[in-house]
């Protein structure tokens, strides 16, 4: 058996352009950074290509920054989704592990 993971992380940076923007030379807290993270897995036999099931996990954050900090947001934010998404997916795999094994020992006590 071999599990097959994917992380797919979408981010949207949104600016509201406010006065406030102007007069503090983007100091202040003006830009909102959206991310989305989706982890997904298969676990698959590698000699049939039998899948015995998939899973998937997503986890959502919005935080705000600055025009001087909204890289480093992005990417404090992105590494937290990815991680929150990953240790779901863990926890979806902990539930699908034994439905798995029970499957099989059924499958063996048939033949």
């Amino acid at each position: 058996m071999l599990l097959i993971y994917t992380i797919e992380t979408d981010f949207y940076v949104g600016d509201d352009d406010s006065p406030v923007s102007l007069i503090t030379v983007g100091i202040s807290p003006h830009v909102w950074v959206q991310v989305n993270t989706t982890a997904s897995a298969i676990l698959t036999d590698v000699r049939s290509g039998y899948v015995y099931g998939a899973i998937e996990a997503n986890a959502d954050r919005k935080q705000q920054a600055n025009h001087w900090t909204s890289k480093d947001a992005i990417d404090q934010s992105r590494r937290r989704t990815e991680r929150e998404a990953f240790v779901a997916l863990l926890e979806e795999f902990k539930g699908l592990w034994p439905k798995v094994v029970e499957e099989r020992r059924k499958a063996l006590a048939r033949r």
